[in-house]
């Protein structure tokens, strides 16, 4: 858990293509949910966060297959924390975005149903 402000404004200056990509098609509630990007959440850097459902878009590249362990613990964590962790690879970003997007859009109405059920009357 090392994350900071400026380590998020960092990353958000300096994204992946494959968060870029993926930031076109979530920003400014484009699929009927607002996303943050490099969101900090108690000193986890997440790479997208959709506050409403609660909702942390995780994207797998190459570097993350250096750190499964750290990985593991920190979606452990944020799971304690009633977050739900959505992984996708960098590479099915890059070959069909519209599909993962459409993905991402399927989990979110999953989970507003999910916290509207579970809501007393």
């Amino acid at each position: 858990m090392s994350g900071s402000r400026d380590q998020a404004r960092y990353l958000r200056n300096n994204s992946t293509y494959p968060e870029v990509k993926l930031w076109n098609h979530l920003k400014q509630d484009q699929i009927g949910f607002m996303f943050k990007r490099q969101w900090l959440f108690d000193g986890y850097i997440l790479d997208f966060y959709c506050s409403e459902v609660r909702l942390a878009i995780e994207i797998d590249g190459k570097v993350h297959q250096m750190k499964r362990a750290q990985d593991a613990e920190r979606d452990r964590y944020l799971e304690s924390e009633g977050l739900t962790v959505f992984h996708i690879s960098a590479r099915a970003i890059l070959r069909n975005c519209p599909t993962v997007t459409l993905m991402i859009k399927t989990e979110c109405e999953r989970l507003a149903r999910r916290t509207v059920e579970s809501e007393p009357n």
